[in-house]
């Protein structure tokens, strides 16, 4: 109706004000080419009527889309013009939102060096104008990159500086937020009893302020941090509950991110058809949301279930599919992923070459972007050389990998059963059995069936140690 009544007087402005909120409605219903199509309609007419400041929230609502897409490196170039012209006028406001939202970029990017530095500039600029709010949650955003970069003490302080700040300013989504932040700062640190504190915290504040997308999303890490401890019963009851919630409020993103979260555990719980349909309904749902990062990352989630189903062909073509969408988009963390994870195959498949290439060019990108992956596949790769009759290089990738991927007890329980065999071809029987009890006992204290990938992985090399030593 408003747009009927600005074009009958020929109202410029409001137009273009019509095409701005009308965007900003259809993001929120995740409508992303809708979206687009509005914000494009109000930078045109922005530009051709001099509208300055309605551009830049054009600009602005044109990145954001195209960070919800996955289009990285698209909304990174309209970020920094944004910026730039935000710059020329001085409007410190404006910028500290712009800056903002192209730190947020750098965190989906894996980009946390970079991150921090945004954030940290935006926290100057929020203590010159005095803007509180801004302050309190741009440096719990770089309390977020803090953690990834492992600087766990910095992240501490920043985070508790930021629930500090926004409990003073009372801004409760915030402050949900940050208190989830801890938890998974809790969880990297495998200290899981502080982790589910703060996150059922956040949890609790988001639904006691009607902000069920919030607890939605919080309810998936609680997720995460049961599938971190191999409790999956309990994951898979929180997955559900949070797809439950946001298919309720029309959060297609987390409904699809929580879908292939799902599909994980299913996976690991060795439940293949399940893990099968939610990789795909996710990886469907991320293409009609033109998210290609999402999509990337259930393709290439598909292409280990179809790995482990011996079908390679289409395996190889869905991680191939990951690893290009990945590097398109500039996500460089699951570009080594996905990279390593055909490296994988290639070795199911017993093509040594391809998978000592694709291995060590996961483990380069994966070393700084995803320290545990990076293990993983320095195991793969140790088996790899030991089929090439290679033991002391084996044996070199697995001194390496070790401390990396030990921390995460589901994979450090596959990297034993490769060294295992190894330590078998390497005539060292004795140490090969060590080894072996060492990842019964973590399995045991995951609490996982026997029809599950970890205990598959312990019967083969059982019957792996006994063929060889007889």
């Amino acid at each position: 109706k408003a747009f009927t009544l600005y074009g009958n007087l020929k109202h410029t402005l409001g137009l273009v004000e019509v095409h701005l909120k009308l965007g900003a409605v259809y993001v929120q219903q995740s409508s992303h080419d809708l979206a687009k199509n509005e914000f494009e309609s109000a930078l045109q007419m922005a530009i051709d009527h001099n509208l300055y400041m309605c551009a830049n929230d054009a600009h602005l609502g044109l990145a954001q889309v195209l960070q919800r897409q996955g289009c990285y490196q698209e909304s990174y170039r309209i970020l920094n013009q944004a910026i730039l012209d935000i710059q020329n006028i001085k409007d410190r406001f404006r910028e500290i939102h712009l800056l903002s939202l192209l730190g947020r970029l750098h965190l989906d990017l894996c980009d946390f060096h970079k991150a921090k530095i945004v954030f940290q500039s935006v926290l100057e600029i929020s203590n010159q104008i005095g803007d509180r709010k801004s302050e309190g949650v741009n440096i719990g955003m770089k309390g977020q990159a803090q953690a990834q970069l492992g600087e766990y003490a910095q992240a501490s302080e920043s985070f508790r500086a930021a629930i500090e700040i926004l409990s003073e300013v009372g801004d409760k989504i915030y402050l949900s937020s940050f208190l989830s932040a801890i938890g998974v700062m809790y969880k990297d640190l495998n200290q899981y009893e502080l982790a589910i504190q703060y996150v059922q915290q956040s949890v609790e504040l988001s639904l006691e302020i009607g902000d069920k997308r919030g607890a939605a999303r919080t309810i998936g890490n609680l997720a995460n941090i049961y599938q971190n401890l191999g409790q999956f019963e309990d994951a898979i009851g929180q997955y559900n509950r949070t797809l439950l919630i946001g298919r309720e409020v029309g959060d297609l993103k987390g409904v699809c991110i929580n879908l292939g979260n799902l599909g994980n555990v299913y996976q690991n719980v060795g439940d293949v058809d399940k893990a099968l349909h939610s990789f795909e309904q996710a990886a469907q749902i991320a293409h009609e949301l033109g998210d290609k990062y999402v999509e990337a990352i259930n393709r290439g989630n598909l292409g280990v279930i179809y790995a482990s189903q011996n079908r390679f062909e289409e395996a190889i073509q869905a991680m191939e599919f990951a690893v290009q969408t990945s590097r398109e988009i500039g996500g460089r963390r699951h570009e080594g992923v996905f990279v390593g994870n055909l490296g994988d195959i290639y070795v199911k498949t017993e093509s040594w070459s391809k998978a000592t290439i694709h291995l060590t060019q996961g483990i380069e990108i994966t070393r700084e972007t995803f320290p545990v992956a990076a293990g993983a596949f320095l195991g793969s790769l140790g088996w790899v050389k030991s089929q090439l009759n290679l033991m002391d290089e084996a044996m070199a990738h697995f001194r390496e990998g070790e401390p990396l991927v030990s921390v995460y007890p589901l994979e450090y329980v596959k990297f034993l059963c490769k060294k295992s065999k190894v330590l078998t071809l390497n005539q060292d029987v004795d140490m090969a059995h060590q080894v072996l009890s060492q990842s019964i006992e973590i399995a045991e204290g995951l609490k996982v069936g026997l029809e599950t990938e970890v205990w598959q992985s312990i019967e083969e090399v059982k019957g792996f140690i006994k063929k060889h030593t007889r």
